[in-house]
């Protein structure tokens, strides 16, 4: 038996409002050689119910033998996944119908990159559009740098190459606080080049209840602490190293929300410090995105620059 072109993977738990519109935009695609990969992770509403209720023979179900979480979910899509190409797809966001064709052939055709996303529109919890979808970054250098910082994917809006994750053993991890995604996204960037398709693929929905806004709302002090921690992570990892000192300015003013700002002319100091140890490491190491490294700091600087004029130090 020939294996799909892609494997759509789906861990769903009390998304019983949703699933049936989420599964419905993956049955729907253009690209019909897919496999959906469903694993129920015990929860205690109507939502396996629905889901089967849906006849298509493309939907594989695993079953948990207990809630066991997001992260341990997706794993085992992963590992049970047969395509050449794997699509993550969260059980309450939706689809759009060329979403599967259009990176499946953006990625048959650009051989070099291994990870792709595209522009999302937001929604809530009705359907109805509160953002319209951003443009994203196509070149991989610039995605390289990015990523160094921050996490610019909502979740369900990428395809990546099955290969890149197997036999790198990337995984997703536990106990990341609705940031198991950000995570494995770093340990996939090591690896891979990551680029972004004009097209908007994904309507992904924001809600008082979903696993991201719960967090937010219930352990935001532990969720900011643990961004800070992913980010020493991501740029160790990439063989960068700055002092506990730079690192606390910068994970205080170059924020997850972006709303940071300089307090102060030491903290001024502390983050531009940063940043150029940053920018003389890369260069000592002959990575490839130096340029794209000193533009995209030389902007995220001027702008914390030109919000902190309440200090009075330009003068």
């Amino acid at each position: 038996m020939l294996s799909p072109r892609v494997s759509v993977i789906m861990p769903v738990y009390n998304a019983e409002k949703y699933i049936e519109e989420a599964i419905e935009s993956i049955c729907n695609q253009t690209l019909e050689d897919f496999e959906l990969i469903i694993v129920d992770d015990c929860g205690n509403d109507s939502s396996m119910e629905k889901v089967s209720r849906i006849k298509d023979k493309r939907i594989k179900i695993l079953h948990n033998l207990e809630n066991c979480g997001i992260a341990c979910s997706r794993n085992r899509a992963l590992e049970a996944s047969k395509g050449e190409y794997i699509a993550i797809m969260d059980d309450d966001d939706i689809s759009m119908p060329n979403r599967l064709q259009c990176q499946a052939d953006f990625l048959d055709y650009n051989t070099f990159i291994d990870i792709v996303g595209g522009q999302s529109s937001i929604i809530d919890g009705r359907g109805e559009v509160i953002r319209q979808p951003e443009i994203m970054q196509e070149d991989y250098k610039m995605n390289k740098v990015m990523f160094l910082f921050y996490n610019s994917f909502h979740n369900s809006e990428v395809m990546f190459r099955r290969d890149l994750v197997i036999h790198n053993g990337i995984r997703y991890a536990d106990h990341m606080l609705g940031m198991e995604d950000f995570r494995f996204w770093i340990d996939c960037a090591c690896y891979g080049k990551i680029s972004n398709v004009k097209e908007e693929v994904l309507k992904y929905r924001i809600t008082d209840v979903n696993e991201t806004t719960r967090v937010r709302n219930e352990q935001g002090k532990d969720r900011k602490e643990l961004f800070g921690q992913l980010r020493k992570y991501s740029l160790e990892k990439n063989g960068f190293y700055i002092s506990e000192r730079q690192m606390k300015a910068l994970n205080s003013v170059v924020n997850e929300e972006g709303t940071g700002k300089c307090e102060s002319a030491q903290q001024v100091m502390d983050l531009f410090t940063c940043m150029q140890n940053l920018v003389m490491q890369a260069e000592k190491m002959n990575k490839e995105y130096v340029e794209e490294l000193k533009a995209w700091l030389k902007i995220i600087f001027s702008n914390k620059i030109s919000e902190s004029s309440h200090l009075g130090i330009w003068m």
